[in-house]
This record gives structure tokens, C-alpha cells and sequence, in this order.
């Protein structure tokens, strides 16, 4: 049994792999806009390397929106993706 206030979100479990997590956090926040350096951190993932690949490749494939714009996080302004 987990202390109140220690309780992780189901759909942000790091025993999900990081495509899941990452797809999980974005569309828990539509229409929110996130770099990838913040997209690792709120996703917990663990290298950036994940994080580029899997979002290079989802927006290729049409699932996230990806262009210059400003983090919703970090308020920098930089690549940004979002689920659609």
C-alpha cells in the first residue's frame, strides 16, 4: 500500500513501455505542446535518443503534430509535439 501523496498515475507506469507512456502523456494533455527534453522528463523516460526516435517516427506516421512552437512546460520555444 502505497503513503497518500506518493500514488504514480496508471497511465504514466514505468513498467509500460515508452512508446505507451509517452502516447499516455500526451493525450492525457491535448492540446498541450512539450519539447522533447520535457516530453522525457514528464513521460520518465530515460534516454533521449527513445524520445526523438519515437516521436520522429509518430509524427511521420501522422499520430503527433510536431513543428517549432512553445514548450507548454519549459515556455522555450523549440520543436514541440502534441497528440492530435
Amino acid at each position: 500500500m502505497s503513503e497518500p501523496g506518493n500514488e504514480r498515475s496508471p497511465r504514466l507506469s514505468t513498467s509500460e513501455a515508452p512508446g505507451q507512456r509517452l502516447r499516455a502523456f500526451l493525450h492525457a494533455n491535448i492540446p498541450q505542446m512539450y519539447c522533447d527534453e520535457c516530453l522525457k522528463r514528464e513521460a520518465r523516460l530515460i534516454r533521449m535518443d527513445t524520445v526523438k526516435r519515437l516521436v520522429q517516427s509518430a509524427a511521420s506516421a501522422g499520430r503527433y503534430l510536431r513543428g517549432i512552437g512553445t514548450c507548454s512546460a519549459c515556455k522555450h520555444a523549440k520543436t514541440v509535439t502534441r497528440a492530435p
